[in-house]
């Protein structure tokens, strides 16, 4: 009996998609779909309905809230370590493409955003706007040899 091949890792999966358009992301790829119109966009977009749902844990909790057909993004909800008694306080991360998070990180800073955090990069920046929301910018990036 043969064995089966190993599953690939981040980066061997990154390096099998790049040269077709494709995106590996955390888990999952995804192409981007030029079109040539709003009009074009809404027709592309009438292809997806919102019906998120909670996405259940090896614990039964629920971190995040996920596409049950796995073509939009998910939404992560974490604790924050220190209380915020302010208004308007949250957190938010995105996994980008490795190649396009340090513009999406310039992006932020030169729109009034600070970096918080980046011991773990590149496998994600924290950034921060003036009011203190954070959002992490997350790659597949340094993943596999950190075992996250």
């Amino acid at each position: 009996m043969t064995q089966p091949d190993p599953p690939l890792s981040r980066t061997a999966a990154s390096q099998a998609v790049a040269a077709t358009g494709w995106r590996y992301l955390l888990g999952t790829l995804c192409a981007s779909i030029p079109v040539g119109s709003l009009r074009g966009a809404a027709q592309v977009a009438a292809a997806a309905v919102l019906g998120y749902a909670d996405e259940p844990t090896h614990h039964g909790a629920t971190d995040a809230i996920v596409d049950p057909v796995g073509q939009l993004p998910a939404v992560w909800f974490q604790q924050m370590d220190a209380p915020r008694p302010e208004r308007n306080r949250m957190h938010v991360d995105i996994t980008v493409a490795h190649d396009e998070a340090e513009a999406r990180l310039a992006a932020a800073l030169a729109a009034g955003g600070r970096l918080v955090r980046d011991a773990e990069a590149p496998a994600f920046w924290v950034a921060a706007d003036p009011e203190g929301n954070e959002v992490c910018i997350c790659t597949w990036q340094n993943r596999d040899e950190r075992g996250v």
